[in-house]
């Protein structure tokens, strides 16, 4: 990933919502979807690679009934390698709308405003309570409902599946915020997610991932997988406010990647920088 943007999460909340959109950018246009929106910018997973800086336009439809986004933007970050997330910073213009926007949908649904908890590396997971009904969970929460059964490290689950990182994060993330996946100290586990893990479990999740170099525009050939996945929660981390965990997943990326530029980059950006301000 290219670029590490310092977000105001106070300032400039982003709200996980999924919304269609229409990116176009660099004589291309593409459906896409944006998987979280704020006044200042919003993340869209893109077909196709851009470079940072890249000038783009694009259209979101909201759900909750917030309306129609339509702002031109440019690349403020991106990942390097498949699937291509790219974080757009929008232009000013049209930004006191957008804050409105951010209003109607927290109206419509609090729990978005929610700031998330830290994701720390070290963070031992552990079942919580069991839901009731049970939901349909998906394939990405069942393989993080398999590591809180399991009691895995958070670190763990994501380099066991480096690929689908930012996805299970979401997942966990929504998990933890009905309570039905904590962090801390292992304790029993709830008797009634007995049958919950039974039925649920039951179909086969996401394949742990091997390690080797990502491909693709800004191919690194000394970046594992699971290097690149925890910059990219280094990422995700930061711009949710976290970034005492951010530096701690860089740390984790250094680790698997020694002496990566980047990183080393990266953590001065966040460890200097804040130490200067």
């Amino acid at each position: 990933m290219r670029g590490f943007p310092q977000v105001d999460y106070r300032r400039d909340p982003r709200l996980p919502v999924s919304a269609p959109a229409v990116l176009a950018a660099s004589d291309g246009r593409w459906d896409v979807i944006a998987e979280d929106f704020a006044a200042g910018g919003c993340r869209v997973v893109s077909p196709v690679p851009l470079r940072l800086g890249t000038a783009a336009y694009l259209t979101l439809q909201l759900p909750s009934g917030a309306g129609h986004v339509a702002a031109t933007a440019t690349v403020a970050w991106n990942t390097a390698a498949p699937p291509w997330r790219i974080g757009f910073a929008f232009a000013r213009s049209g930004g006191e709308e957008r804050a409105r926007q951010v209003r109607t949908l927290l109206d419509a649904n609090p729990r978005l405003g929610r700031r998330p908890l830290p994701l720390r590396p070290s963070a031992r997971l552990r079942l919580g309570a069991p839901p009731d009904p049970c939901p349909v969970f998906t394939r990405d929460e069942r393989v993080v409902l398999r590591a809180a059964r399991d009691a895995l490290a958070v670190r763990e689950l994501f380099g066991r599946h480096a690929v689908r990182a930012v996805e299970l994060r979401r997942a966990l993330q929504g998990l933890m915020l009905h309570g039905w996946v904590q962090t801390g100290a292992a304790r029993a586990t709830d008797r009634r997610w007995s049958a919950v893990l039974a039925e649920t479990l039951s179909t086969g999740g996401a394949r742990a991932t091997r390690d080797r170099p990502a491909d693709g525009a800004g191919y690194r050939p000394l970046r594992g997988r699971r290097a690149q996945a925890f910059v990219d929660l280094a990422r995700a981390e930061s711009a949710e406010g976290h970034d005492a965990s951010a530096v701690e997943w860089l740390q984790a990326a250094l680790a698997a990647s020694p002496e990566d530029p980047f990183i080393l980059a990266a953590l001065d950006a966040l460890t200097v920088g804040h130490a200067r301000g």
